[in-house]
């Protein structure tokens, strides 16, 4: 029985694409890592640039949904800072109170009178961490809002993906290196037969 190869290598690569996208385009919880301090962050950087309607915003709010699958009591911190990474001069902390788990959380933080208070947040590009104190704690979403003095608002919501496993990553590469040889097989062997 001879079997008829691939015609081309992007039949291959659409298909080893299709087989592996739902790993890339699925928003599974997340693990809030443990820690104490800035460097132990989960971080999500916001920028409205662009967003109707457009800065400056007199309001910022960023919503927080989580999951705490432990027995213990948790503690969650939130950081903002105007700037991206976590690199701002201006850091807010704000700590949750003590909440029993199992449950499911949304926690709202939300900065208001922004251009008196918070100076830097005013354009709507910050940056938002989450650490706890415990293992067992997932976050589902997370989103922010910008609020205009006349009321209007606009919202952007950060993808939550998991980062693709490295054997995932060896997979692709994989196919891909297959669908390489099979193609550079098929044009030697037209190649042949043409002389």
């Amino acid at each position: 029985m001879h079997r008829r190869p691939l015609r081309s290598a992007a039949g291959i690569v659409t298909l080893a694409l299709a087989l592996l996208a739902p790993q890339f385009a699925v928003a599974d919880p997340v693990p809030i890592p443990v820690g104490n301090s800035l460097a132990d962050d989960l971080v999500f950087n916001f920028n409205f640039t662009g967003a109707t309607p457009a800065a400056p915003y007199d309001e910022i709010s960023v919503i927080v949904n989580f999951v705490l699958t432990g027995l213990d009591p948790y503690v969650v911190v939130f950081d903002l800072t105007p700037e991206f990474d976590l690199m701002g001069s201006s850091l807010i902390t704000s700590t949750s109170p003590t909440l029993s788990s199992p449950s499911n959380v949304v926690a709202t933080i939300t900065l208001s009178n922004v251009l008196q208070f918070f100076p830097g947040f005013e354009d709507g590009i910050f940056s938002a961490g989450i650490r706890t104190n415990l293992p067992g704690a997932t976050l589902t979403s997370i989103n922010a809002s910008g609020t205009t003095q006349s009321g209007q608002s606009t919202g952007l919501i950060a993808p939550i993906n998991n980062v693709p496993e490295p054997s995932t990553l060896l997979l692709l590469a994989i196919g891909l290196l297959v669908a390489y040889a099979t193609r550079r097989h098929e044009t030697q062997r037209q190649s042949a037969l043409a002389t």
